[in-house]
């Protein structure tokens, strides 16, 4: 006589849930500036053990993206649920390897002895340049009284980066949230492109007004 036996192994994981703006992270460019140098932007996230096993994890982030728990290594009893914040780390040095990198899609690592980040082939942590046009018009007041409506192509960048958030469990099993950032540079264009004074005589002064204008939906600051 054969019986015939079968089962199911399933392996336990943690209920990952985000909270208001989930695991996407959009950030301008042009808050970093001259005074401020770095900023987080932290969201919040459940973790929740529906089984009935006790879980022992520890959780990791690579740079720029964060954890703002000192704590690195828990145990979920079943049914408890925890609370995280996590973040992405906008920074002077982030945004210049960015700007510095002349491909559309490459790796960033973060060189702890160094502090700053490098360019690789491979990685925990992708980036993809991301290019479009920004169709603007605005109004100009010409010098014969009239207006005219002007508009503008002005190029836009947008860098998106992906990464995950890693949950590696005492059994040797490896959990993977994924984890996004859209970062948009600042632009600017001049209007009007040329400036005509015309015939401007020995001691005379002359003035005209010249518009900068940012179409992004980055600030832009400078000095």
């Amino acid at each position: 006589m054969k019986i015939m036996m079968t089962g199911k192994v399933e392996v336990p994981e943690v209920v990952v849930t985000a909270e208001e703006h989930g695991f996407t992270f959009k950030l301008m460019a042009g808050i970093i500036n001259s005074r401020v140098k770095e900023h987080t932007k932290v969201h919040k996230m459940s973790l929740l053990n529906g089984s009935k096993l006790h879980l022992q994890f520890k959780i990791s982030a690579s740079l720029p993206f964060t954890l703002l728990d000192d704590k690195i290594e828990y145990t979920l009893t079943p049914r408890q649920k925890i609370k995280l914040d996590h973040g992405l780390v906008l920074s002077e040095r982030l945004l210049s390897s960015l700007l510095n990198s002349t491909r559309q899609s490459f790796c960033l690592k973060f060189n702890k002895s160094e502090g700053n980040y490098v360019e690789s082939d491979e990685g925990r942590v992708e980036v993809n340049v991301e290019e479009q046009l920004l169709h603007k018009s605005h109004e100009v007041n010409l010098s014969d009284g009239t207006v005219e409506t002007i508009v503008q192509q002005v190029p836009e960048k947008r860098y998106h980066i992906h990464s995950h958030l890693l949950l590696n469990y005492n059994n040797g099993h490896q959990q993977k949230i994924p984890v996004h950032c859209r970062i948009v540079l600042p632009t600017f264009y001049i209007s009007p492109e040329t400036v005509q004074f015309g015939t401007c005589l020995v001691g005379q002064t002359s003035h005209l007004t010249v518009r900068l204008i940012n179409p992004s939906n980055s600030p832009l600051r400078w000095t």
